[in-house]
């Protein structure tokens, strides 16, 4: 396949806000869903091969206190983890994930 302007190798992507409650912690980070795809696609994509959901700009937060524990640049979370997930449709603001209400 050649590559061109109209024929891009990349796939557009869009930010999306993330919650992910495990059984001990609150993690919110950016999720990167292809433009125009859905949230169950992103979530089952590569279900066999990859069981890990990639979130960048990530805090993670107590689930019991709220306390923040601690920031990254990235992190994968392994499925199997999940208690549930919520990812809000528009972009996230540019304000620092620590400063939103705890849900």
């Amino acid at each position: 396949m050649r590559v061109t302007a109209s024929r891009p190798l990349t796939i557009p992507k869009e930010q999306h806000l993330a919650t992910i409650y495990l059984n001990s912690y609150r993690i919110i980070g950016t999720v990167h869903l292809q433009v125009g795809g859905r949230v169950s696609d992103f979530v089952n994509w590569n279900l066999k091969e990859g069981p890990f959901i990639p979130l960048t700009d990530v805090s993670v937060f107590t689930v019991d206190s709220g306390e923040l524990l601690f920031k990254t640049e990235f992190l994968a979370v392994h499925r199997n983890q999940i208690n549930f997930l919520s990812i809000e449709k528009k972009p996230p603001e540019k304000t620092a994930p620590e400063a939103q209400p705890r849900r």
